[in-house]
């Protein structure tokens, strides 16, 4: 009869509880179903949940959560609840931060000391990770070890941030053939170092503002849209190639510059004509380049419209002038100075021919003179008999 009048009581409790909001610590909860008001003698700890092990609280002023660990009236960061590592995290109301801090190991009942903050999350949405925030979305605090600031693991390599007494960093892919992509959005730009800076590729110590070390005899590829490639590498010339053949070349030894000429690449040759009378249109000139710095020493040359009009192979029209830097040009005139000594050859050429024929006509008439004052001399003496 006890025992049915017990659960008759229980059974009562529990309809109750579940038609009014439970307080505990307080007479009139209001703010939930179950609301709890910390009491006088146990610090911030509203509610301890696993204490036979290392379980966690929930403790008010300053909401924290407390992991193996609880607050009571001692000071300091509170108490392990077992032996063992133990963790808060916590929220400060009136700047809105919320922290994770490491508070390290210690034995069950024994205060936690000073901890280490691993997480802050500012009120703005920025994030320091072993760090205090900033006003960048993101801060990492360099760690103490060799491995620096951060790791980024890949199947086979890791990409280190910071790393080493040095603080060098290494991106790389993960694995052996992996690429390593760098802002490869339409528009995008990479700016490598502000003035000083040196750049190797496959070159670890660069000695120079751009150091290359090329790989199977090839150097720099300039590919453009259409897929024609210019290439330059040094094999032991330095050579140029245009769509994977040869055009022009450096000597190594030297320094002299060749460009290709063998007949056997070569079709529709035919002999240039006379030219002497085009050649004597042509009219040096001595100038100076409007954007050239002040002071410098004048240029000689050739006006490039004007010899269009006598030598058109030798002048280069453009059509995409403003992206070569000339919006008010709509079509710059480029000429091939080293076609001139081709010119040069062909006109003393022509005026060998000519000094030939006037040396033969010279000699002509030089041996006609001499058979006159033969006669002359024959006509004298017969005069003199």
């Amino acid at each position: 009869m006890k025992k049915i009048l017990l659960f008759s009581c229980i059974g009562s409790f529990w309809v109750a509880a579940r038609a009014q909001n439970v307080g505990i610590g307080t007479l009139t909860p209001t703010k939930g179903r179950l609301e709890v008001v910390g009491a006088a003698g146990i610090g911030n700890t509203n509610a301890v949940f696993g204490t036979s092990s290392s379980g966690i609280s929930l403790q008010q002023n300053w909401p924290t959560i407390g992991f193996n660990q609880y607050r009571d009236n001692t000071a300091g960061n509170g108490k392990f609840m077992s032996s063992g590592y133990a963790a808060i995290q916590f929220m400060d109301p009136g700047s809105g931060t919320m922290v994770i801090d490491m508070l390290g190991t210690g034995a069950a009942n024994a205060v936690t000391a000073s901890g280490t903050r691993a997480l802050t999350l500012l009120s703005n949405g920025h994030v320091g990770i072993n760090n205090a925030g900033s006003s960048a979305t993101l801060t990492v605090s360099r760690g103490t070890g060799i491995d620096g600031t951060a790791l980024f693991q890949g199947t086979t390599y890791w990409s280190h941030f910071n790393y080493g007494p040095t603080e060098n960093t290494y991106i790389r892919g993960g694995k052996n053939d992996g690429t390593v992509f760098i802002n490869d959005l339409t528009g995008g730009k990479i700016i490598m170092g502000s003035g000083a800076a040196k750049v190797g590729i496959n070159a670890s110590i660069p000695t120079a503002t751009l150091e290359i070390i090329q790989v199977t005899d090839r150097g720099i590829s300039l590919i453009n849209s259409n897929s024609d490639e210019w290439e330059l590498f040094n094999g032991l010339p330095l050579f140029f190639k245009f769509n994977s053949t040869a055009r022009s070349f450096i000597d190594w030894t030297d320094g002299r510059y060749a460009q290709l000429s063998d007949e056997r690449l070569k079709k529709n040759i035919s002999c240039i004509p006379d030219i002497m009378e085009k050649v004597m249109q042509l009219k040096p000139v001595s100038y100076d380049m409007k954007a050239a710095k002040s002071g410098k020493e004048k240029n000689i040359g050739f006006i490039a419209q004007e010899v269009h009009k006598l030598f058109p192979e030798l002048v280069f029209i453009l059509p995409n002038s403003p992206s070569l830097g000339y919006d008010s040009i709509k079509d710059l005139h480029m000429m091939d100075y080293s076609g001139f000594g081709v010119l040069a050859i062909k006109a003393i050429q022509e005026q060998q021919t000519t000094i030939s024929k006037l040396q033969t006509t010279v000699l002509g008439i030089v041996e006609e003179m001499r058979e006159v004052r033969a006669e002359n001399k024959k006509l004298l003496q017969l005069l003199h008999q």
